[in-house]
């Protein structure tokens, strides 16, 4: 009777440990596509092939980052921003980085003066060259 509690026991551990491999495995290779697409200009593609990793592995904020730039450079500013304040929420550790690209996106694309709260909070963290660029030319105060 003990064996087979024991025997089951391994069979949904191993269950548990290759399906999540193979969740890694589809992960990079979602994302590596993604990549190989947005490098060649096939921007729909890469978003798919984002969407497609993002589903694999929702927790990396890099990934969101990432689909927000080829949003950005299709021009569709708005859900390049959604994917630019997910990133930020799912790791706080880029939002230097992505706060930058958020603000400007909101200033420059979009004409909104919420990029100046980006750009700030970004200064806070010590990423103000985006900031001071914006009060010099006074899209900022």
């Amino acid at each position: 009777m003990k064996y087979k509690f024991v025997i089951g026991a391994l069979i949904a551990l191993s269950a548990i440990h290759f399906g999540s491999y193979a969740n890694c495995e589809d992960f990079k290779y979602y994302r590596s596509l993604a990549e190989y697409y947005d490098d060649n200009g096939q921007f729909d593609k890469a978003i798919s092939a984002y969407t497609m990793a993002i589903e694999r592995n929702p927790t990396r904020g890099d990934v969101y980052y990432d689909r927000g730039n080829v949003h950005y450079k299709k021009g569709d500013y708005k859900k390049a921003i959604e994917d630019f304040t997910k990133a930020i929420e799912i790791e706080p550790m880029i939002a230097p980085v992505v706060l930058l690209v958020r603000g400007y996106t909101y200033l420059v694309r979009l004409k909104d003066k919420k990029g100046c709260s980006d750009l700030m909070k970004a200064c806070d963290l010590g990423a103000c060259g985006g900031y001071f660029k914006a009060k010099k030319e006074r899209l900022c105060e």
